[in-house]
């Protein structure tokens, strides 16, 4: 074999190397013919599925990242699919850094091939992590809301089980609706009686759960007698 062919076969090597790395053209015909491209190799490219048999295992890496962040918006399920999107592709340049390894020559040592994947791989790394950390903030700020709408819901219905209660000494009806509670009275009737069927469970404990000291209580206690 000449110098000149083992010359050509390297710039070969370069070429291909070096498209995989390309930014692509400005132009509309030229970034037609890139998205094809790109869909072969499947580094910068929108579509980043290589064929469609891996498209199997493109969709079980992205649900698996939906299963591990469980995004509740729009914009928190944007994000998880950066970064899902971000770790195939990041895969997939470490496959191509292999391939190009395996067949490295003088040439695209030269061009440096090896060293624009490495920046490549940087900007996607980077991207990701600042998905991530969007993600985190995004979902502490909703999980905090949520905190304190639950907080806030459990403190009204603690005021509206006290001012029913409250009522019901007085012998007098109780309406939360009119009190300013979205509760309903019956849902708050459902809350009480559990309250109480706890508060009589909690005596019977402290009773050793005999049934004589139960119905001894029972016998003895003033609102029973009153009854």
């Amino acid at each position: 074999m000449s110098e000149t062919h083992k010359i050509s076969e390297a710039q070969h090597q370069a070429n291909i190397a070096n498209a995989q790395l390309s930014r692509g053209p400005v132009t509309e015909a030229g970034k037609a013919r890139s998205s094809q491209n790109a869909y072969r190799h499947g580094l910068t490219a929108r579509k980043i599925v290589i064929d469609e048999e891996d498209l199997p295992l493109y969709q079980e890496h992205v649900q698996a990242f939906l299963d591990r962040y469980q995004p509740q918006s729009i914009d928190e399920r944007a994000l998880v699919q950066i970064i899902a999107d971000s770790h195939w592709r990041i895969d997939r340049a470490m496959s191509t850094e292999d391939h190009i390894k395996s067949q490295l020559t003088l040439q695209i040592i030269e061009r440096g091939v090896l060293a624009n994947m490495s920046l490549y791989v940087t900007r996607i790394f980077n991207m990701m992590n600042r998905a991530v950390k969007q993600l985190n903030e995004l979902q502490a700020a909703r999980q905090a809301e949520q905190k304190r709408r639950e907080e806030e819901a459990q403190r009204q219905l603690e005021e509206a089980i006290l001012l029913a209660r409250y009522h019901k000494m007085l012998e007098k009806p109780f309406d939360p609706q009119e009190n300013g509670f979205v509760f309903s009275a019956s849902e708050i009737a459902r809350q009480i009686a559990r309250r109480e069927l706890l508060e009589e469970a909690a005596k019977a404990a402290k009773e050793g759960f005999h049934p004589a000291s139960h119905r001894y209580r029972h016998r003895h206690d003033p609102q029973n007698q009153a009854a």
